[in-house]
């Protein structure tokens, strides 16, 4: 879902929306409104599910939640590539300083072999890696998994203030857009690299929907 201006119509842009102080502001009629009005107005626009969607979607009276499915190797091209030449050159390099007892220049490309096998895992995810969100009225919970490795981030539905598009990484200088939870200014979690824009719109959506509906902590905004 998205806000529209009251005056104009036209869609209010994410970052100007500031759910915990409860204002957006229009740049088109540069004009300021309280969030719960428009709320009360019905100008929210609900997006449908994508017809040819991976994302795996449910709900029932208490929560919510999605899986977002790996795309394959033709989403991960770029990172494949970049990570076989980054590891391929900081680790032969490493082993030929450690056959030359060049410690001084181990323990420096040491540190690129460190990124190297961090990129290398963001490779693997987007060819393998699950990303999960479930949410009930109290709490939201994000999972990134690749097999039997996961990593589980709990958030508390009271401190998420927005649920915005934001860039995950660029790809050739150009943005890779996806969606985050943002927790106060300083704290957000971003997922969903490889969803178009037609699947970050309808989740978005479906996640405010929830919060603004179930959520009794996160609708005290609207009050």
């Amino acid at each position: 879902m998205r806000l529209q201006c009251q005056n104009c119509k036209a869609d209010i842009q994410y970052e100007n929306i500031n759910i915990q102080e409860n204002i957006c502001y229009c740049i088109s009629c540069e004009e300021a409104f309280q969030i719960s009005k428009l709320l009360d107005a019905e100008s929210i626009v609900h997006y449908d599910k994508p017809k040819d969607t991976d994302v795996i979607y449910i709900e029932d009276n208490h929560s919510m939640g999605f899986q977002i499915q790996p795309k394959g190797f033709k989403q991960a091209m770029f990172l494949f590539i970049f990570s076989l030449f980054w590891n391929g050159i900081s680790w032969s390099m490493l082993g030929f300083s450690l056959k030359d007892e060049r410690w001084d220049i181990v323990a420096f490309l040491s540190i690129f072999c460190l990124i190297g096998l961090f990129v290398g895992t963001l490779t693997l995810f987007h060819f393998v890696g699950k990303f999960t969100y479930m949410m009930n009225s109290a709490t939201a919970f994000l999972k990134w998994s690749i097999g039997p490795l996961n990593y589980t981030k709990k958030i508390a539905v009271r401190d998420i203030t927005n649920v915005h598009e934001a860039v995950i990484y660029e790809e050739n200088d150009q943005p890779v857009y996806g969606l985050s939870i943002a927790c106060g200014k300083n704290n957000s979690y971003k997922f969903g690299s490889n969803l178009d824009a037609e699947e970050r719109n309808w989740l978005r959506g479906e996640i405010l929907a929830f919060l603004n509906e179930r959520c009794p902590d996160f609708r005290r905004l609207k009050n």
